[in-house]
């Protein structure tokens, strides 16, 4: 007997067992094997995948700017993206208005083009399923779970969009419920793969990050909360998390200015786990700015780099102010923490740190000064500031 010709066939769900299906034959050794599909190249494989993140990061917002740039073909993360196309979002917390909003003002930071526009209005889905109860898998009275017919429904309703990609959000809404853990997430996954085979698309579910490993810094593929099945049962993980400080783990690309992450703008997608390619071992910096995201590239510069550059910044205002005539005492100078794009706390920071290397010192003012006014800040621009002089 020989084997089927599995390139342009689509084995039915039944039978369960075939013996002609299932032999490999000959040309699998003879012959080149096609290669996994990518949607964007070594990042986004046509597979079952998931982003991990604690609620409030952006996962949503940037899963949308993502699927914007897959529509259209624009680089997805610094990757190319192989197989532009449709995407669908199935959106179970955020409602069509809401999502509506967003894609708004996301296209505002993308600068679409007319065309682009009427791009992304025909290839772009959005299906609102708030407050509805459409699981992908129930529980019986004896526990049993099953797939329903919302997975049938989708597929046969999408059959022959030509998708690249669908978004679950969230996870938990699509489920029959945590209660049951490892087997509800092993039901999913299985969701995932049968949407996937029948759609021949990327399936990213969105899940959040368990309380504990969201405190806990943790950014491997079983940062989700719930069990392990889920994250066992994708091709992919990806992670997001928000960089707030260095540790001795990841450091913030010398690039970033500090208030951004002050500010919890600056993120890090970490690849937890990539089927068919290498993983990359560093995360994919992202500074976020309104809505939108951008590629933040790395650098070996240290903590210390940054802080010359920022110090340099502010001995830079202090001179441009001094020459006419403004001066600034220690307190006045960090209610000028906006115009120099830094928090008070920074300031207030690189201010002891100049004053301590002798990069900043203080002066009388010329006048004797008034109550307890009666010094100011030098910048001693004479001075070169260098990485060592700020640690």
């Amino acid at each position: 007997m020989s084997a089927p010709d599995t390139t342009t066939a689509t084995r039915s769900d039944v039978p369960l067992f075939d013996y002609g299906w299932a032999q490999v034959g000959a040309s699998t050794f003879r012959e080149p094997q096609p290669a996994p599909e990518f949607i964007a190249h070594q990042i986004l494989p046509a597979e079952i995948g998931g982003l991990m993140a604690p609620g409030g990061v952006g996962k949503t917002t940037l899963l949308l700017d993502m699927s914007l740039r897959l529509i259209l073909g624009r680089p997805l993360f610094g990757h190319e993206v192989l197989r532009p196309g449709p995407v669908l979002i199935l959106t179970a917390e955020d409602g069509l208005e809401r999502v509506k909003h967003r894609l708004h003002r996301l296209g505002q930071s993308l600068n679409l083009t007319d065309a682009e526009i009427e791009k992304l209005g025909d290839c772009l889905f959005v299906e609102d399923m708030t407050g509805l109860n459409a699981r992908f898998v129930e529980s019986d009275q004896y526990g049993n779970l099953s797939q329903t017919a919302t997975v049938d429904r989708l597929i046969e309703t999408y059959r022959e969009a030509g998708l690249v990609l669908i978004v679950i959000d969230p996870t938990v809404f699509f489920g029959p419920g945590e209660r049951f853990v490892n087997d509800a997430e092993a039901a999913l996954a299985q969701v995932g793969a049968r949407i996937r085979r029948k759609l021949k698309c990327a399936v990213i579910f969105v899940h959040h990050t368990g309380k504990a490993n969201a405190r806990g810094g943790v950014v491997d593929q079983y940062a989700g909360r719930g069990g392990s099945a889920l994250p066992d049962g994708l091709r992919f993980v990806w992670v997001l998390a928000t960089h707030v400080k260095d540790d001795e783990d990841f450091k913030a690309p010398s690039t970033v200015p500090s208030h951004v992450m002050a500010e919890g703008r600056l993120l890090r997608l970490h690849i937890a786990k990539l089927t068919d390619a290498p993983r990359p071992l560093a995360p994919i910096w992202l500074q976020r700015s309104g809505f939108g995201f951008e590629v933040v590239e790395p650098t070996t510069e240290s903590t210390n780099d940054r802080r010359a550059a920022d110090l340099d910044k502010l001995r830079a205002f202090l001179a441009g102010e001094l020459e006419q005539g403004i001066r600034y005492s220690k307190r006045s100078v960090e209610d000028e923490a906006t115009r120099l794009g830094m928090g008070r706390n920074v300031v207030r920071s690189l201010v002891n740190a100049g004053l301590q290397k002798g990069l900043l010192v203080y002066r009388d003012l010329p006048d004797g000064g008034h109550g307890r006014f009666t010094h100011f800040i030098d910048p001693v621009v004479d001075i070169e500031v260098s990485a060592g002089g700020v640690a």
